[in-house]
């Protein structure tokens, strides 16, 4: 009976043992993790008014060009005439140096340019020559171009008086 006696006392030993360490030591580890959600969502945002710049022509280089082709046809848009070629073919003609300073007016729908251009003179088998201007031209929307002036320097003395070459009143 002894041996009934202990083997039931160590089965409930063991019971006892087990459901004891179960609930005392569990078996199950929570592990616990957090985790950053990313959720994409559309959202509609007015569009913005965006400016883009687009470069003007560079008025000095617009009136240099009106300048010679003033000079080629020997009178403006208007119909002002003025004989700068000198005794020489246009072919001949070409744009030395445009001068650094220069002025440009402008006003509501219209604008002023005076610059000086030196132009050089060059025939096959003679030596060149140089004329220095002040050149004063009025632009005007929906107008033609007109030279309201034309002032060549003297070509040894540039003290002196310059010489009227065209002039609009």
């Amino acid at each position: 009976m002894e041996n009934w006696l202990v083997t039931i006392l160590v089965i409930a030993g063991l019971l006892v043992g087990g459901i004891g360490g179960a609930a005392w030591f569990p078996t199950t580890v929570t592990v616990t993790k957090e985790v950053e959600v990313i959720k994409e969502v559309l959202v509609e945002v007015p569009a913005e008014e965006t400016i883009v710049e687009i470069p003007a022509p560079n008025l000095l280089d617009l009136a240099v060009t009106d300048f010679m082709r003033f000079v080629e046809d020997e009178e403006d848009d208007a119909g002002e005439e003025c004989d700068l070629l000198e005794g020489y073919d246009f072919e001949e003609v070409s744009v030395r140096k445009v001068y650094d300073k220069y002025t440009i007016a402008y006003d509501e729908d219209e604008h002023d340019i005076n610059f000086t251009i030196k132009l050089k003179y060059k025939e096959e088998g003679e030596a060149s020559e140089k004329s220095k201007y002040d050149v004063s031209m009025h632009y005007e929307v929906d107008e033609d171009t007109e030279i309201t002036s034309v002032e060549k320097w003297n070509a040894t003395d540039d003290t002196k008086p310059k010489e009227v070459i065209c002039l609009k009143e």
